[in-house]
């Protein structure tokens, strides 16, 4: 059989928000085999089908370790105000302190989860820039069809979305205050939603330990 180069990246900035979710995804699998097999399709070129048939069995092993050491990698995360996706200039939430009700409902209605939906988190956190003078701007605002943008959000850099991740848990302790004046269920929701993305926080990489408000919030929920 012929070596075969495997890529696996190196940075967090080689990785896509799609590829990260399909990993998350792998992780749900109990089978020890078709989980490796899954992460290694993830993160490289390699389709399932090639990790299962295509390659020997201490390779994917050893490809697969490859990557769990990239994943403990972490990174303090920097916010990206802006990234361009097939020819359209997204834009940061510039208000996300003041969502409306629509983006707050959107944003803790997520079926699974802030990470496992994050594409959908980030299509509504990221969306077209309407207006831009220097470093001032808006983005449009907030309907139901920019959902519909979540396989476009696929595309983005985890490092640009370690840096919104990041932002939004840094609202931990605002939202918290803030869900005094939501129904009880409503403030189990929030509570729900934001432990879950600090939970899986280390595993997207990033650098919890730089964001005091994490510990705020886990004083807060415990």
């Amino acid at each position: 059989m012929a070596k075969r180069t495997i890529n696996v990246p190196t940075s967090w900035a080689d990785v896509s928000l799609g590829q990260f979710i399909d990993y998350l995804e792998a992780m749900d699998e109990e089978n020890f085999t078709q989980r490796h097999a899954k992460t290694v399709a993830a993160f490289t070129e390699m389709s399932y089908d090639e990790c299962m048939k295509a390659i020997p069995w201490q390779d994917l092993l050893k490809v697969s370790g490859m990557i769990a050491e990239f994943l403990g990698q972490l990174e303090e995360p920097r916010l990206v105000h802006f990234v361009t996706l097939d020819g359209v200039e997204y834009g940061f939430h510039p208000q996300i302190g003041n969502m409306t009700a629509g983006e707050y409902i959107d944003l803790t209605n997520l079926d699974r989860g802030f990470w496992l939906d994050a594409d959908k988190a980030m299509a509504i956190l990221s969306r077209p820039v309407s207006i831009k003078i220097g470093n001032k701007y808006q983005v449009e605002d907030y309907g139901d069809h920019h959902i519909e943008n979540a396989d476009v959000m696929r595309q983005l850099p985890m490092n640009v979305v370690q840096g919104a991740a990041a932002f939004f848990l840094t609202l931990a302790r605002a939202l918290a205050e803030t869900l005094t004046t939501y129904s009880e269920a409503q403030m189990e929701t929030m509570e729900e939603l934001v432990s879950e993305a600090i939970q899986v926080a280390q595993q997207a990489g990033i650098n919890t330990s730089t964001i005091p408000e994490v510990e705020a919030w886990k004083r807060l929920t415990t």
